[in-house]
């Protein structure tokens, strides 16, 4: 599977999912709070995941870091 073809798929799918689902105010809040959450865990599990001498870095080009 293709990511660029999966994404745009993904991504309808879950606003149909909000669209439907998250109808009240107390709905809406608990899933800003659930996505404030996972992004949280994501930041951290980033962070703390130990990156070897040589591996690609985030913000860098794939030329950069063969290069180096």
């Amino acid at each position: 599977m293709n990511r660029l073809k999966e994404a745009p798929k993904d991504a309808a799918f879950g606003l149909g999912w909000v669209l439907d689902h998250a109808d009240t105010v107390e709905k809406q809040d608990a899933l800003v709070f659930k996505t404030d959450v996972l992004w949280s865990q994501l930041g951290g599990l980033h962070a703390a995941r130990p990156h070897p001498p040589g591996a690609w870095q985030p913000g860098t080009r794939l030329a950069d870091a063969k290069a180096a």
